[in-house]
């Protein structure tokens, strides 16, 4: 394999020269993730018709207590699913537009290993078939609700392109391995990185930028490959998802005008509140930010509860207490000071 040049950019597209503050995926705060953002064939009869392209990428980090490595192959089969139609040609050059690896995981604070390989791997039947298997693999892993997956067959795809080392002929084009350490001075930078293949590419060269992702290059640069490390404050909707079971019964007791309701609704708040925090997929603002959301919305349906209970001669002599100013003492020695502080003080 020829020497690879490796450059370095900011998500906005300019060279990587200094560390950036604002580019720093800050442990216990942002998520991060990883995009393959383009891939770049040098012009030729060999692409296609003698060789077919594959990209392997893994990321190792640390999830939850252990660390894990999570394998992505993307070949023939994903990059014609990029095409309007799925029997369209093939072409040479820009191949690849910004295909998601793995993310948003919870960043932790320890360091991120990334191996990236460009392949090239001889058409022949075998091939092919253990191509769309290993394929089909590493596409069912790897984004955030999947990551006890890649424990369970995360070593399949490794297994399935050692295989097809040995039934075909595979030779690695270009490709290197970083790892991205978190404890140095400038902290763990998001980035893009390229990768070309020391061919004719882009060494010397001043022209090279990445405009919108996409990395503009003279024509006589050949093969590259393009990703970047990314960083995200939030998880959106993903990040609930695991607790919307939780959480619609904890509505359900914040509606109710049974008072024995709202106590065990305040109970499982309590238990929400203890799963948010150890969850391994979220960071510990988003678990906190996420508590106060649903605390607030309970505090929100106990008024509504409350205002239509007044509504009725039966419920106008009910006191309805905020929240928190019931709980039992027991409930408070379970909670630290951070869950007590959001609760609200007890009643003496």
């Amino acid at each position: 394999m020829p020497v690879n040049e490796i450059r370095h950019f900011h998500p906005d597209g300019s060279p990587f020269l200094r560390a950036n503050e604002g580019n720093e995926i800050v442990p216990e705060t942002h998520y991060f993730g990883v995009t393959l953002n383009q891939m770049n064939l040098r012009a030729g009869q060999e692409w296609w018709v003698t060789y077919d392209p594959l990209v392997y990428i893994s990321v190792e980090f640390r999830y939850g207590a252990e660390r894990v490595t999570v394998p992505k192959l993307i070949g023939p089969s994903v990059l014609r699913g990029q095409l309007p139609m799925a029997d369209t040609k093939l072409a040479h050059g820009f191949v690849i537009k910004n295909l998601r690896v793995v993310g948003p995981h919870p960043f932790r604070g320890d360091d991120i290993t990334l191996t990236v390989v460009l392949y090239k791997v001889k058409r022949t039947d075998y091939a092919k078939h253990f191509l769309r298997f290993a394929e089909t693999i590493s596409g069912s892993i790897g984004l955030p609700a999947q990551v006890d997956m890649v424990i369970k067959v995360g070593g399949v795809v490794v297994d399935a392109l050692e295989a097809l080392f040995e039934v075909s002929e595979t030779k690695a084009v270009l490709g290197h391995q970083i790892g991205f350490n978190a404890s140095s001075l400038r902290g763990l930078q998001a980035q893009m990185v390229g990768i070309f293949d020391g061919q004719n590419s882009a060494t010397g060269s001043t022209s090279i930028r990445v405009v919108e992702d996409e990395l503009i290059a003279p024509n006589s640069v050949g093969n590259f490959v393009l990703y970047s490390l990314w960083k995200s404050d939030r998880r959106s909707n993903e990040g609930a998802a695991s607790f919307s079971d939780l959480a619609a019964k904890i509505r359900e007791c914040a509606l109710s005008a049974n008072e024995e309701a709202w106590t065990r609704g305040k109970a499982m708040l309590l238990t929400l509140y203890q799963q948010l925090l150890s969850s391994p997929d979220l960071v510990r603002d988003e678990a906190k930010q996420l508590f106060s959301n649903y605390r607030e919305e309970m505090l929100a349906l106990r008024t509504q509860a409350q205002d239509v209970s007044l509504m009725s001669v039966e419920g106008r002599d009910n006191k309805l207490e905020p929240l928190g100013r019931a709980l039992r003492a027991e409930d408070y020695a379970s909670l630290d000071h951070e869950a007590i502080a959001l609760l609200g003080p007890s009643r003496t």
